[in-house]
């Protein structure tokens, strides 16, 4: 088992900058949890229905979401709702593809996950791992809007602050405010930590010296 940094935060708070800039060095192996969901939307493509388990095959089929669970569109504009879809029939089944690949990871001393979402991200990758430490990037809307206008990513093209608000909700339907509210509780406090980093800065290289600090320290790692 090994020591696991997940990163949490709002649509263009940073996450993915954060994650890049610790794998870029020895001292973290990543995982993120957009691409188990794309490795999980292109499998679904290859095998439709015949790639979940049977339970989750059949809670599917039950609730007549054989359309909605196998889509054949691309992937940049599908794949948000179809995660809304596999998430409303098995709360688990990303955190569950995330916490075997932990496991599978034990020669890593610390992963770092980006992109955790809900408490049951939070409970797979806790059991998955020595010690949780949850890292929310605090991030004004204003900076995360301008941010994805810039990135220029597929699926982004037009963007403006109801689209973002769209995504925001989207993100919190998944369970970032249950992580944080959940955390209250004791018995969720012996199980991971939450530390809050306050992303307000224009300059990249200074958002990055400043993450690396604010992570070296939570950890202690040396130097």
């Amino acid at each position: 088992m090994t020591r696991v940094l997940g990163l949490l935060g709002m649509p263009g708070a940073g996450k993915t900058t954060a994650f890049e800039t610790l794998t870029s060095t020895d001292d973290f192996t990543g995982i993120q949890m957009k691409s188990i969901a794309s490795e999980e939307f292109n499998q679904m493509q290859d095998k439709g229905l015949e790639m979940f388990s049977d339970e989750t095959a059949s809670e599917i089929q039950e609730q007549g979401l054989e359309d909605e669970a196998t889509p054949d569109g691309d992937i940049g504009d599908e794949i948000a709702d179809w995660v809304d879809t596999i998430l409303s029939v098995n709360e688990s089944y990303f955190a569950e593809k995330a916490g075997l690949k932990i496991s599978s990871m034990e020669n890593s001393e610390t992963v770092v996950v980006d992109g955790i979402r809900s408490v049951a991200d939070v409970e797979h990758i806790s059991r998955a791992s020595d010690h949780l430490q949850l890292v929310f990037l605090h991030t004004p809307f204003s900076t995360r809007l301008e941010r994805l206008k810039d990135r220029g990513r597929s699926g982004e093209e037009n963007i403006d602050a109801q689209y973002l608000i769209n995504r925001d909700e989207q993100e919190l339907s998944w369970g970032v405010d249950d992580i944080l509210s959940t955390y209250e509780s004791e018995d969720y406090q012996k199980q991971y930590q939450v530390e809050f980093f306050y992303a307000n800065h224009n300059s990249v290289s200074q958002f990055k010296e400043e993450f690396v600090m604010f992570v070296d320290d939570l950890l202690n790692i040396e130097s």
